[in-house]
C-alpha cells in the first residue's frame, strides 16, 4: 500500500473505527469510570492497536506496523499486541516497505497523542501532533463538560492554523472525553487552507 492508498476514504472510514472503538470503551468501562487511571488508557492504546493492525500487510512484511506505550496484553510472559514500544507518540502506525532493518519507510498512517491531564499538558501534546507527517493526527483528552471539550477542540485547532509550516491535506481527529457526561465527543475539523 502507498501513501496515495491513504486518502481521504481512508481517513473517514478510519476516524469513524477509532470514534466507534472509543465509543465501546466508554461502555465497557461504564460512563462514569476513572478515565485516569491505567487500564482506561492502556485499553484505549491496545484497540487502536489491534485496529491498526487489521490493515493490510503484505507477505514480505510491508505494510502498517504498529508502535504504542504499554498496552494490555503487555506483560513479561506476553507480547504486546503491538510491533513495538512508544516511539515518539503514544501510538503511532508506520508504513515499511518490508520488516528488515533497512526496510524503507514510506509513510506514516496515523499518529496519536493521549493526555487526560490539564489544559496545558494536552495543549503540549497536541504541539507534537501539529509538527508530525502523518495522514491522520488524533488527540484524546479529558476535559470537565461538554463546553470545556469544545473549548479545547478550538484552542487546539488554532495552534494547528497557526503553524508556519502546516499543509493543505492536514488531517485531524479530535476526541474530548466529557467528564461530566461520560461520554466523548469527536471533531474532525477540514483542513483545507488556502493557498
Amino acid at each position: 500500500m502507498t501513501a496515495a492508498g491513504y486518502g481521504d476514504a481512508w481517513i473517514d472510514e478510519t476516524a469513524h473505527a477509532i470514534c466507534n472503538t472509543l465509543n465501546q470503551i466508554t461502555g465497557h468501562f461504564g460512563q462514569k469510570a476513572d478515565y485516569r487511571n491505567g487500564p482506561w488508557t492502556r485499553q484505549i492504546l491496545t484497540r487502536l492497536a489491534k485496529l491498526g493492525k487489521k490493515q493490510n500487510r503484505h507477505e514480505n512484511g510491508a505494510g502498517i506496523w504498529v508502535y504504542a506505550s504499554k498496552t494490555d496484553a503487555e506483560t513479561e510472559t506476553s507480547p504486546s499486541v503491538a510491533d513495538g514500544g512508544e516511539w515518539l507518540f503514544d501510538l503511532c502506525w508506520l508504513d515499511y516497505a518490508g520488516r528488515d532493518t533497512w526496510a524503507q519507510l514510506r509513510t506514516v498512517p496515523l499518529v496519536a497523542e493521549i493526555e487526560w491531564g490539564n489544559q496545558g499538558d494536552i495543549i503540549d501534546d497536541f504541539q507534537k501532533l501539529v509538527l508530525a507527517r502523518a495522514r491522520l493526527r488524533l488527540m484524546i483528552f479529558a476535559a470537565s463538560s461538554r463546553a470545556a471539550v469544545i473549548e479545547l477542540f478550538d484552542k487546539l485547532m488554532r495552534f494547528a492554523d497557526e503553524f508556519g509550516d502546516q499543509e493543505q491535506n492536514d488531517r485531524y481527529l479530535l476526541c474530548g472525553y466529557d467528564a461530566e457526561k461520560g461520554q466523548f465527543i469527536f471533531k474532525m475539523p477540514d483542513r483545507t487552507i488556502s493557498p
